[in-house]
């Protein structure tokens, strides 16, 4: 049994379309990436899963039910972390996920258990009796991270968890994701990421306006994007020779230094052609870096 069955999901705001026929299907202990810019339905259609919204057309079963049916107990296997960190500002971070947690009905020797678990995991155990409204937005969203975490789901649907975490605190979330996944949680994680892809994840449901424009593998995903700028950065200036030799290859520009090279690359999976001439050009890299995640740009061409 598939733990999301998706069909031909339509979502209308009056004229507007935000989701135009998309579907997939995810099994247990699968990680399906919602790669799009802003705009391109990723939002609306995690909100579908989740029940917050009824799709205008088509169908979606969790586990095998309805979850718009109020007899059913899919949403207590289901936990959704939205763009909106929805925590009380008024209430401390202990009561803000002893609220949660009691709508699950866990004990409160278990919530206790679990609430000290994941806030010690994202480093946020001196919070414990502040004041949600006090915190920074990053620590907001380690607290709502804990709050999606705190029910022990079956599915988790996260729209950019990621978003305004420092980055060792992102990559400890990619690590926990990777492990749940393997302990047979299922999650759909929306980002505009592109570097994301390969820390979590493995197919790749590429939105753009709406519609479904690749559905697949990363490296299948991958393939139909291009236009991407990637900057290069060495410890030390290369040589005018190798900046000729480079030229000669592939467009090439000087960043904000000259330790900055930014390529323009008409297909992305050229960045480890381009990495291989650099370092053949004497070039010492200490960084390759997508300009800005420039998804919106990128996608224009896919």
């Amino acid at each position: 049994m598939n733990v999301i069955d998706a069909r031909d999901i339509q979502k209308r705001f009056g004229k507007i379309v935000a989701l135009d026929n998309v579907g997939f299907r995810l099994g247990s202990g699968e990680v399906l990436i919602l790669l799009g810019p802003n705009g391109a339905g990723k939002s609306t259609l995690l909100k579908i899963l989740a029940s917050l919204y009824r799709p205008s057309n088509g169908s979606v079963r969790l586990f095998g039910q309805d979850p718009l049916d109020k007899r059913s107990r899919i949403r207590n296997m289901t936990s959704f972390l939205g763009e909106n960190y929805a925590l009380y500002d008024d209430l401390t971070v202990r009561k803000n996920l002893q609220f949660f947690g009691r709508l699950y009905d866990i004990s409160d020797k278990a919530l206790d258990t679990r609430m000290r678990y994941w806030l010690k995991r994202f480093d946020a155990m001196q919070y414990i009796d502040r004041d949600v409204g006090e915190l920074s937005r990053g620590t907001k969203q380690k607290i709502a991270l804990c709050r999606a975490l705190i029910s022990q789901p079956r599915l988790l649907l996260l729209d950019e968890p990621s978003a305004f975490l420092d980055p060792a605190t992102s990559r400890m979330l990619h690590s926990e994701l990777n492990a749940l996944s393997r302990s047979g949680v299922s999650i759909v994680y929306a980002t505009q990421r592109l570097d994301e892809l390969y820390k979590i994840g493995d197919r790749v449901l590429l939105l753009r306006n709406g519609r479904v424009m690749a559905l697949g593998s990363i490296e299948k995903v991958i393939n139909t994007l291009g236009d991407v700028e990637v900057e290069i950065l060495t410890s030390k200036p290369i040589s005018r020779g190798a900046i000729a030799a480079l030229s000669r290859r592939w467009k090439l520009r000087h960043g904000d230094s000259e330790k900055s090279l930014i390529f323009s690359l008409g297909r992305i999976n050229d960045i480890p052609k381009v990495v291989r001439d650099v370092v053949k050009n004497d070039g010492e890299i200490i960084g390759v870096l997508y300009l800005k995640e420039s998804i919106d740009r990128i996608l224009r061409g896919a």
